[in-house]
């Protein structure tokens, strides 16, 4: 079993992989067509950073001995966390809402940043 410090490493990079996927897949699709071979590895950076976000929460959550019922600030987080697994099929399929979805992305981080450190609810 893994520390709450080493969940908590494991959970950041988690983060920076989703969003520099996302980031790097907006960005790509909105100036030209994207490379396959890009598209394959922004995608299996954001299915892996998505897994290691979800592993490393539930680690931390277990570690502070709150999974028999989830806080409302978790479940806000795992919402956040379904619409950014999401993102990336929007991002593929419409391409011209590349500055909306870039906003979102941003707003859904600071969103999430803010449940996990202040813990409203």
């Amino acid at each position: 079993m893994l520390s709450y410090e080493c969940y908590k490493v494991v959970h950041l990079l988690g983060v920076i992989m989703l969003f520099l996927s996302l980031g790097g897949l907006v960005v790509a699709s909105s100036i030209t067509e994207i490379d396959r071979r890009w598209a394959r590895r922004l995608g299996i950076t954001h299915g892996l950073g998505l897994l290691m976000v979800l592993f490393a929460g539930f680690g931390m959550l277990a570690k502070l001995q709150i999974m028999a019922h989830l806080p409302g600030w978790a479940i806000g987080k795992l919402i956040i966390w379904l619409c950014l697994g999401g993102m990336i099929a929007l991002v593929r399929r419409k391409p011209q809402w590349g500055i909306l979805l870039w906003w979102t992305m941003a707003v859904l981080g600071g969103l999430a940043a803010y449940l996990a450190l202040y813990k409203p609810f």
